[in-house]
């Protein structure tokens, strides 16, 4: 079976703003000793990647990454194993402009954008006044391309290889769209063993 799958760059943000925040180290190091055997290597690795990032900030990268982006990397890297010219990763990394852009880039975000339907009734409550429709042009189309040829690759977008567990490449949805090849690989090597 062809798998087309990804994350969006802040999914937890969407949850963070529901729950108290990490205020301190201290905090972080607690919450982060209850999920990984070594808490200030797995800081260390965070802070080396978004080192301007408040202790919630970081807090919620680690958990955008816990359970949304290793495991579907995870997800991947097994697919690939069974078919390789058929599996697609994707980061969705376009902000929201609502709720004065704390969302950021969070969980389920890119759904309007996929189906392209962002003048939809509410859509704008989440995503914010004057979501890109050539984001969504290019997303709505990379999905149907899929559906339609087990390929997300369509002229509107730079060319989208095959995922493997070599070159990792995934595309990036913002205002424009660009492939990276294994993007924030300390964390994922971070990770490995750890999930």
């Amino acid at each position: 079976m062809a798998l087309l799958t990804g994350t969006t760059r802040d999914e937890w943000r969407l949850f963070g703003m529901m729950l108290r925040s990490v205020d301190d180290e201290e905090m972080l190091l607690r919450r982060l000793g209850r999920m990984v055997e070594d808490p200030h290597q797995m800081s260390s690795v965070y802070r080396q990647a978004h080192d301007d990032a408040t202790h919630d900030a970081l807090w919620n990268q680690v958990m955008t990454d816990r359970v949304f982006r290793i495991p579907a990397i995870r997800l991947a890297e097994a697919q690939a194993a069974h078919q390789p010219d058929a599996t697609f990763m994707y980061l969705f990394e376009w902000p929201s402009t609502a709720f004065d852009g704390r969302l950021g880039s969070c969980h389920a975000l890119e759904i309007p954008f996929v189906f392209d339907n962002l003048d939809g009734p509410g859509v704008t409550m989440f995503t914010g006044d004057d979501p890109p429709p050539d984001l969504a042009d290019a997303m709505s189309e990379a999905w149907l391309a899929f559906t339609h040829r087990r390929s997300p690759d369509h002229g509107g977008l730079p060319q989208w290889p095959a995922y493997d567990t070599t070159d990792r490449a995934t595309m990036h949805f913002d205002v424009t769209q660009r492939v990276e090849h294994d993007p924030a690989a300390g964390i994922r090597l971070a990770w490995d063993g750890s999930i």
